[in-house]
């Protein structure tokens, strides 16, 4: 009974009204039938009213079985067979428990050959009608010649409510097929799709949209389209409007929105389409593209450069290590110390450079990147564990093996942590994990640290941008190059005053 169309619960909810309104009517008119009323205003009354609201019940509960036997077009006529039988039973009780008239009798009967005819398929009530037609036959024999009259009219209803009621099943389970063919074409679509009719109120959506917006599409559907927009800049309006590829970004998505006025006929009722397409994935390859462009242009100067730089730079440090042990003033001696330290901090940021200009030369093989942190964690946690941060790991035992170069690998891995640890203190904790997610494996870095700034996010992984005094800022964008080599990428969430998490995906 799940996913009915509207159409279809219309037609059962109308079936029930009309099955619960007669025996209201049949109740009624026992207690208006004052021969009856006198006639059993007794003990042995009351228990009848028991025997007939406990009949009621049942009939109701096999209304109910039969509705769904014939929705779902079961071969068994189980339930209905039963229900048919209940029928019948009750008709029988009802005329000979009560003395009533042979109008108010021939209109009871007619109404259970309605019920039997509205709720079964045409053949049962046929059966129904002749049956009924039967009891209704020993039960007025003085009227035998109007009982078979009114037998032939009892079929002949049988047939013309059961051809109706057959008609409205068909037509409401064809609506509903539609419907569900229509859904699941919707749901295939990888866009999300939203179809609003005139009022802007939300008729269908898919489960893309779902999780665009995080919510169910059945809190969704009913409700206005535009409240799913308030915060999004320039769609305030949507619903009145027909337009093509605004871009949004949606709960940390950027999404490109289109949307088309269609009529199905003239002069009725207009609808709109919006179709979302999630261009994060494409959005966060194009930037990407860029960094490595950018990388690949700060590598060709620092390639160039850094050779320039570091013959001189060599020269420079000897000549001035040579006058350094000349020099017997403590206080110039210190200050060549200070220029020694500012040509060794040189001499780094040129390493840094010549290794972001350096091409992949690193062989590739199946590694187990369970394996690669291991070596890192022995290696550089000891560094945190005295500044009183705490660390954990929850590596995942089965993951899948990579490409990629273990060296290579295991130098990402310790930049992150050593980034972690500079923006713990006391009492914060690092977290690195493993899983796998589809055809990816994943590594999780987290930290719960001081945060970055959500405006610095995005700006992390360019050459030469660092926030500390001591860094070269070319920490991370030679891991983003290493990770890229390894068709994989990297993501940042961060929250000020809560900590930051690196996710490393590769394909396996």
């Amino acid at each position: 009974m799940e996913n009915r169309s509207l159409q279809l619960n219309k037609i059962i909810d109308t079936y029930w009204v009309t099955h619960f309104a007669f025996f209201v009517i049949v109740g009624v008119i026992i207690v208006l039938n004052e021969g009856a009323y006198n006639k059993y205003y007794n003990l042995d009354f009351y228990f009848l009213w028991i025997g007939i609201l406990f009949s009621f019940l049942i009939i109701n509960l096999l209304y109910y079985k039969a509705i769904k036997e014939k929705i779902v077009n079961k071969p068994k006529l189980f339930f209905q067979t039963l229900y048919i039988i209940a029928v019948i039973l009750c008709a029988v009780l009802f005329t000979t428990s009560f003395n009533f008239d042979y109008a108010t009798g021939q209109f009871i009967f007619l109404f259970f050959v309605i019920l039997v005819s509205l709720t079964c398929r045409i053949q049962l009530g046929l059966i129904s009608a002749f049956a009924l037609g039967s009891i209704n036959l020993m039960v007025y024999l003085s009227s035998s010649n109007f009982i078979i009259l009114h037998t032939v009219f009892y079929i002949l209803i049988a047939w013309v409510v059961g051809k109706v009621s057959q008609t409205n099943f068909e037509y409401a389970l064809e609506i509903q097929k539609q419907k569900i063919l229509l859904d699941n074409v919707i749901d295939s679509f990888i866009e999300g799709i939203i179809i609003t009719n005139s009022e802007g109120i939300v008729i269908i959506c898919n489960k893309q949209v779902e999780s665009m917006f995080n919510n169910n599409k059945t809190q969704l559907i009913g409700k206005e389209e535009k409240r799913l927009w308030p915060e999004y800049a320039g769609l305030d309006n949507i619903t009145d409007n027909s337009f093509l590829n605004k871009e949004v970004d949606i709960n940390n998505g950027s999404y490109l929105i289109s949307r088309f006025k269609i009529n199905i006929e003239e002069d009725v009722d207009e609808y709109y389409v919006t179709v979302i397409n999630d261009i994060t994935e494409t959005q966060r390859q194009k930037k990407q593209l860029e960094n490595l462009k950018m990388l690949s242009a700060i590598g060709e100067m620092a390639s160039g450069v850094a050779h320039e730089i570091k013959n001189p730079l060599t020269t420079v440090k000897g000549f001035i290590q040579l006058m350094q042990g000349n020099i017997k003033d403590a206080k110039s001696k210190d200050m060549f110390g200070l220029i020694l330290e500012e040509l060794d901090r040189i001499n780094v940021i040129i390493h840094s450079m010549l290794q972001v200009s350096k091409q992949d030369s690193g062989e590739f093989r199946a590694v187990n990147i369970n394996k690669i942190i291991e070596r890192t964690w022995d290696l550089y946690t000891y560094k945190g564990l005295s500044k009183g941060i705490k660390y954990e790991k929850k590596l995942y035992r089965d993951i899948p093996e990579i490409r990629g170069n273990s060296k290579q690998l295991q130098q990402v891995i310790l930049n992150l942590l050593q980034n972690a640890e500079r923006a713990c203190g006391t009492g914060d904790k690092i977290l690195i994990k493993t899983y796998s997610e589809e055809d990816q494996v994943c590594i999780d870095i987290s930290d719960t640290g001081k945060g970055i700034p959500p405006e610095k996010v995005d700006k992390i992984m360019l050459p030469f941008y660092t926030d500390s005094s001591n860094g070269t800022g070319l920490g991370l964008a030679i891991c983003n190059k290493i990770v890229s080599e390894h068709n994989g990428v990297i993501l940042v969430s961060s929250e000020l005053g809560v900590g930051t998490t690196i996710t490393l995906k590769f394909k396996c």
